[in-house]
């Protein structure tokens, strides 16, 4: 629960930063993936794929945790810090 003690590690504009640096990055690994033509016979393993997309999906839980104090209404209401 949040009290009025607590602080965010996080300002807002470095949560929005590091959202839309995650965003360009996810952007421009996927136009990788789709647009650009493979030009080696190799295969990746699939263990690094998987390692890889948990990377991408725990990075991304790692900063909504970090950041939810400064994206609620509650945390808000009660917070004096609003940058």
């Amino acid at each position: 629960m949040y009290t009025a003690k607590q602080r965010s590690s996080m300002t807002f504009s470095q949560l929005q930063t590091t959202w839309a640096m995650m965003f360009i990055q996810s952007g421009r690994r996927l136009y990788e993936c789709l647009a650009l033509p493979s030009s080696s016979s190799s295969s990746m393993f699939v263990g690094h794929w998987i390692v890889g997309m948990l990377f991408y999906a725990t990075t991304s839980v790692a900063i909504w945790v970090e950041g939810i104090r400064k994206c609620s209404p509650h945390a808000r209401l009660h917070s004096t810090d609003m940058s």
